[in-house]
């Protein structure tokens, strides 16, 4: 799929056995609304595989062994509305989805519905948005940040700016 680009708004990619999902996959598909990854093998979301998406509405992904999903995984989706994990029964519990969806509700005034459980620390099942290990966490944390947008290990408590990221509305 790299390299093409699509006026397309819906990409069903179900039981493909896709295991492993690169940045540039998505890359061109700016007109993108729903994405269908249900029923693959994938294990990891990882940071910025979504970037570009900015017109994402829906993101299927249940039904794959997801264990966890990295910081930054979900961050550059501004349109985003349903995020479907259900069946990822390995999956760990984290607060970038939690915090995502608190930043999307305050800076554009809407709801983002999650369905999926995850594993909290205890090994209980939990609702993905009812994990509350999260109250000092932010999704901009500088050295975070700095990570997240341009890939950057920055160690420098000092850094204010990252080349290459996206501008980040606070």
């Amino acid at each position: 799929m790299a390299g093409r680009r699509t006026y397309h708004s819906t990409r069903y990619l179900e039981n493909n056995k896709i295991s492993n999902i690169e940045k540039v996959m998505f890359q061109d598909l700016h007109s993108l609304q729903t994405l269908d990854l249900d029923s693959n093998k994938i294990s990891t979301l990882k940071q910025g595989i979504f970037n570009g998406l900015s017109n994402l509405m829906t993101l299927y992904l249940q039904n794959n062994p997801i264990e966890k999903y990295e910081d930054g995984a979900l961050l550059f989706l501004p349109s985003i509305v349903n995020i479907y994990l259900p069946n990822n029964n390995l999956m760990k519990c984290g607060c970038h989805l939690p915090a995502f969806v608190k930043y999307i509700k305050k800076v554009y005034n809407r709801t983002v519905a999650v369905s999926g459980t995850c594993f909290e620390g205890s090994g209980k099942r939990i609702s993905i948005l009812d994990y509350s290990q999260c109250q000092n966490y932010s999704l901009f944390q500088r050295h975070l940040q700095c990570q997240t947008c341009s890939e950057i290990k920055c160690s420098d408590l000092e850094v204010t700016r990252c080349p290459g990221a996206e501008n980040i509305p606070h």
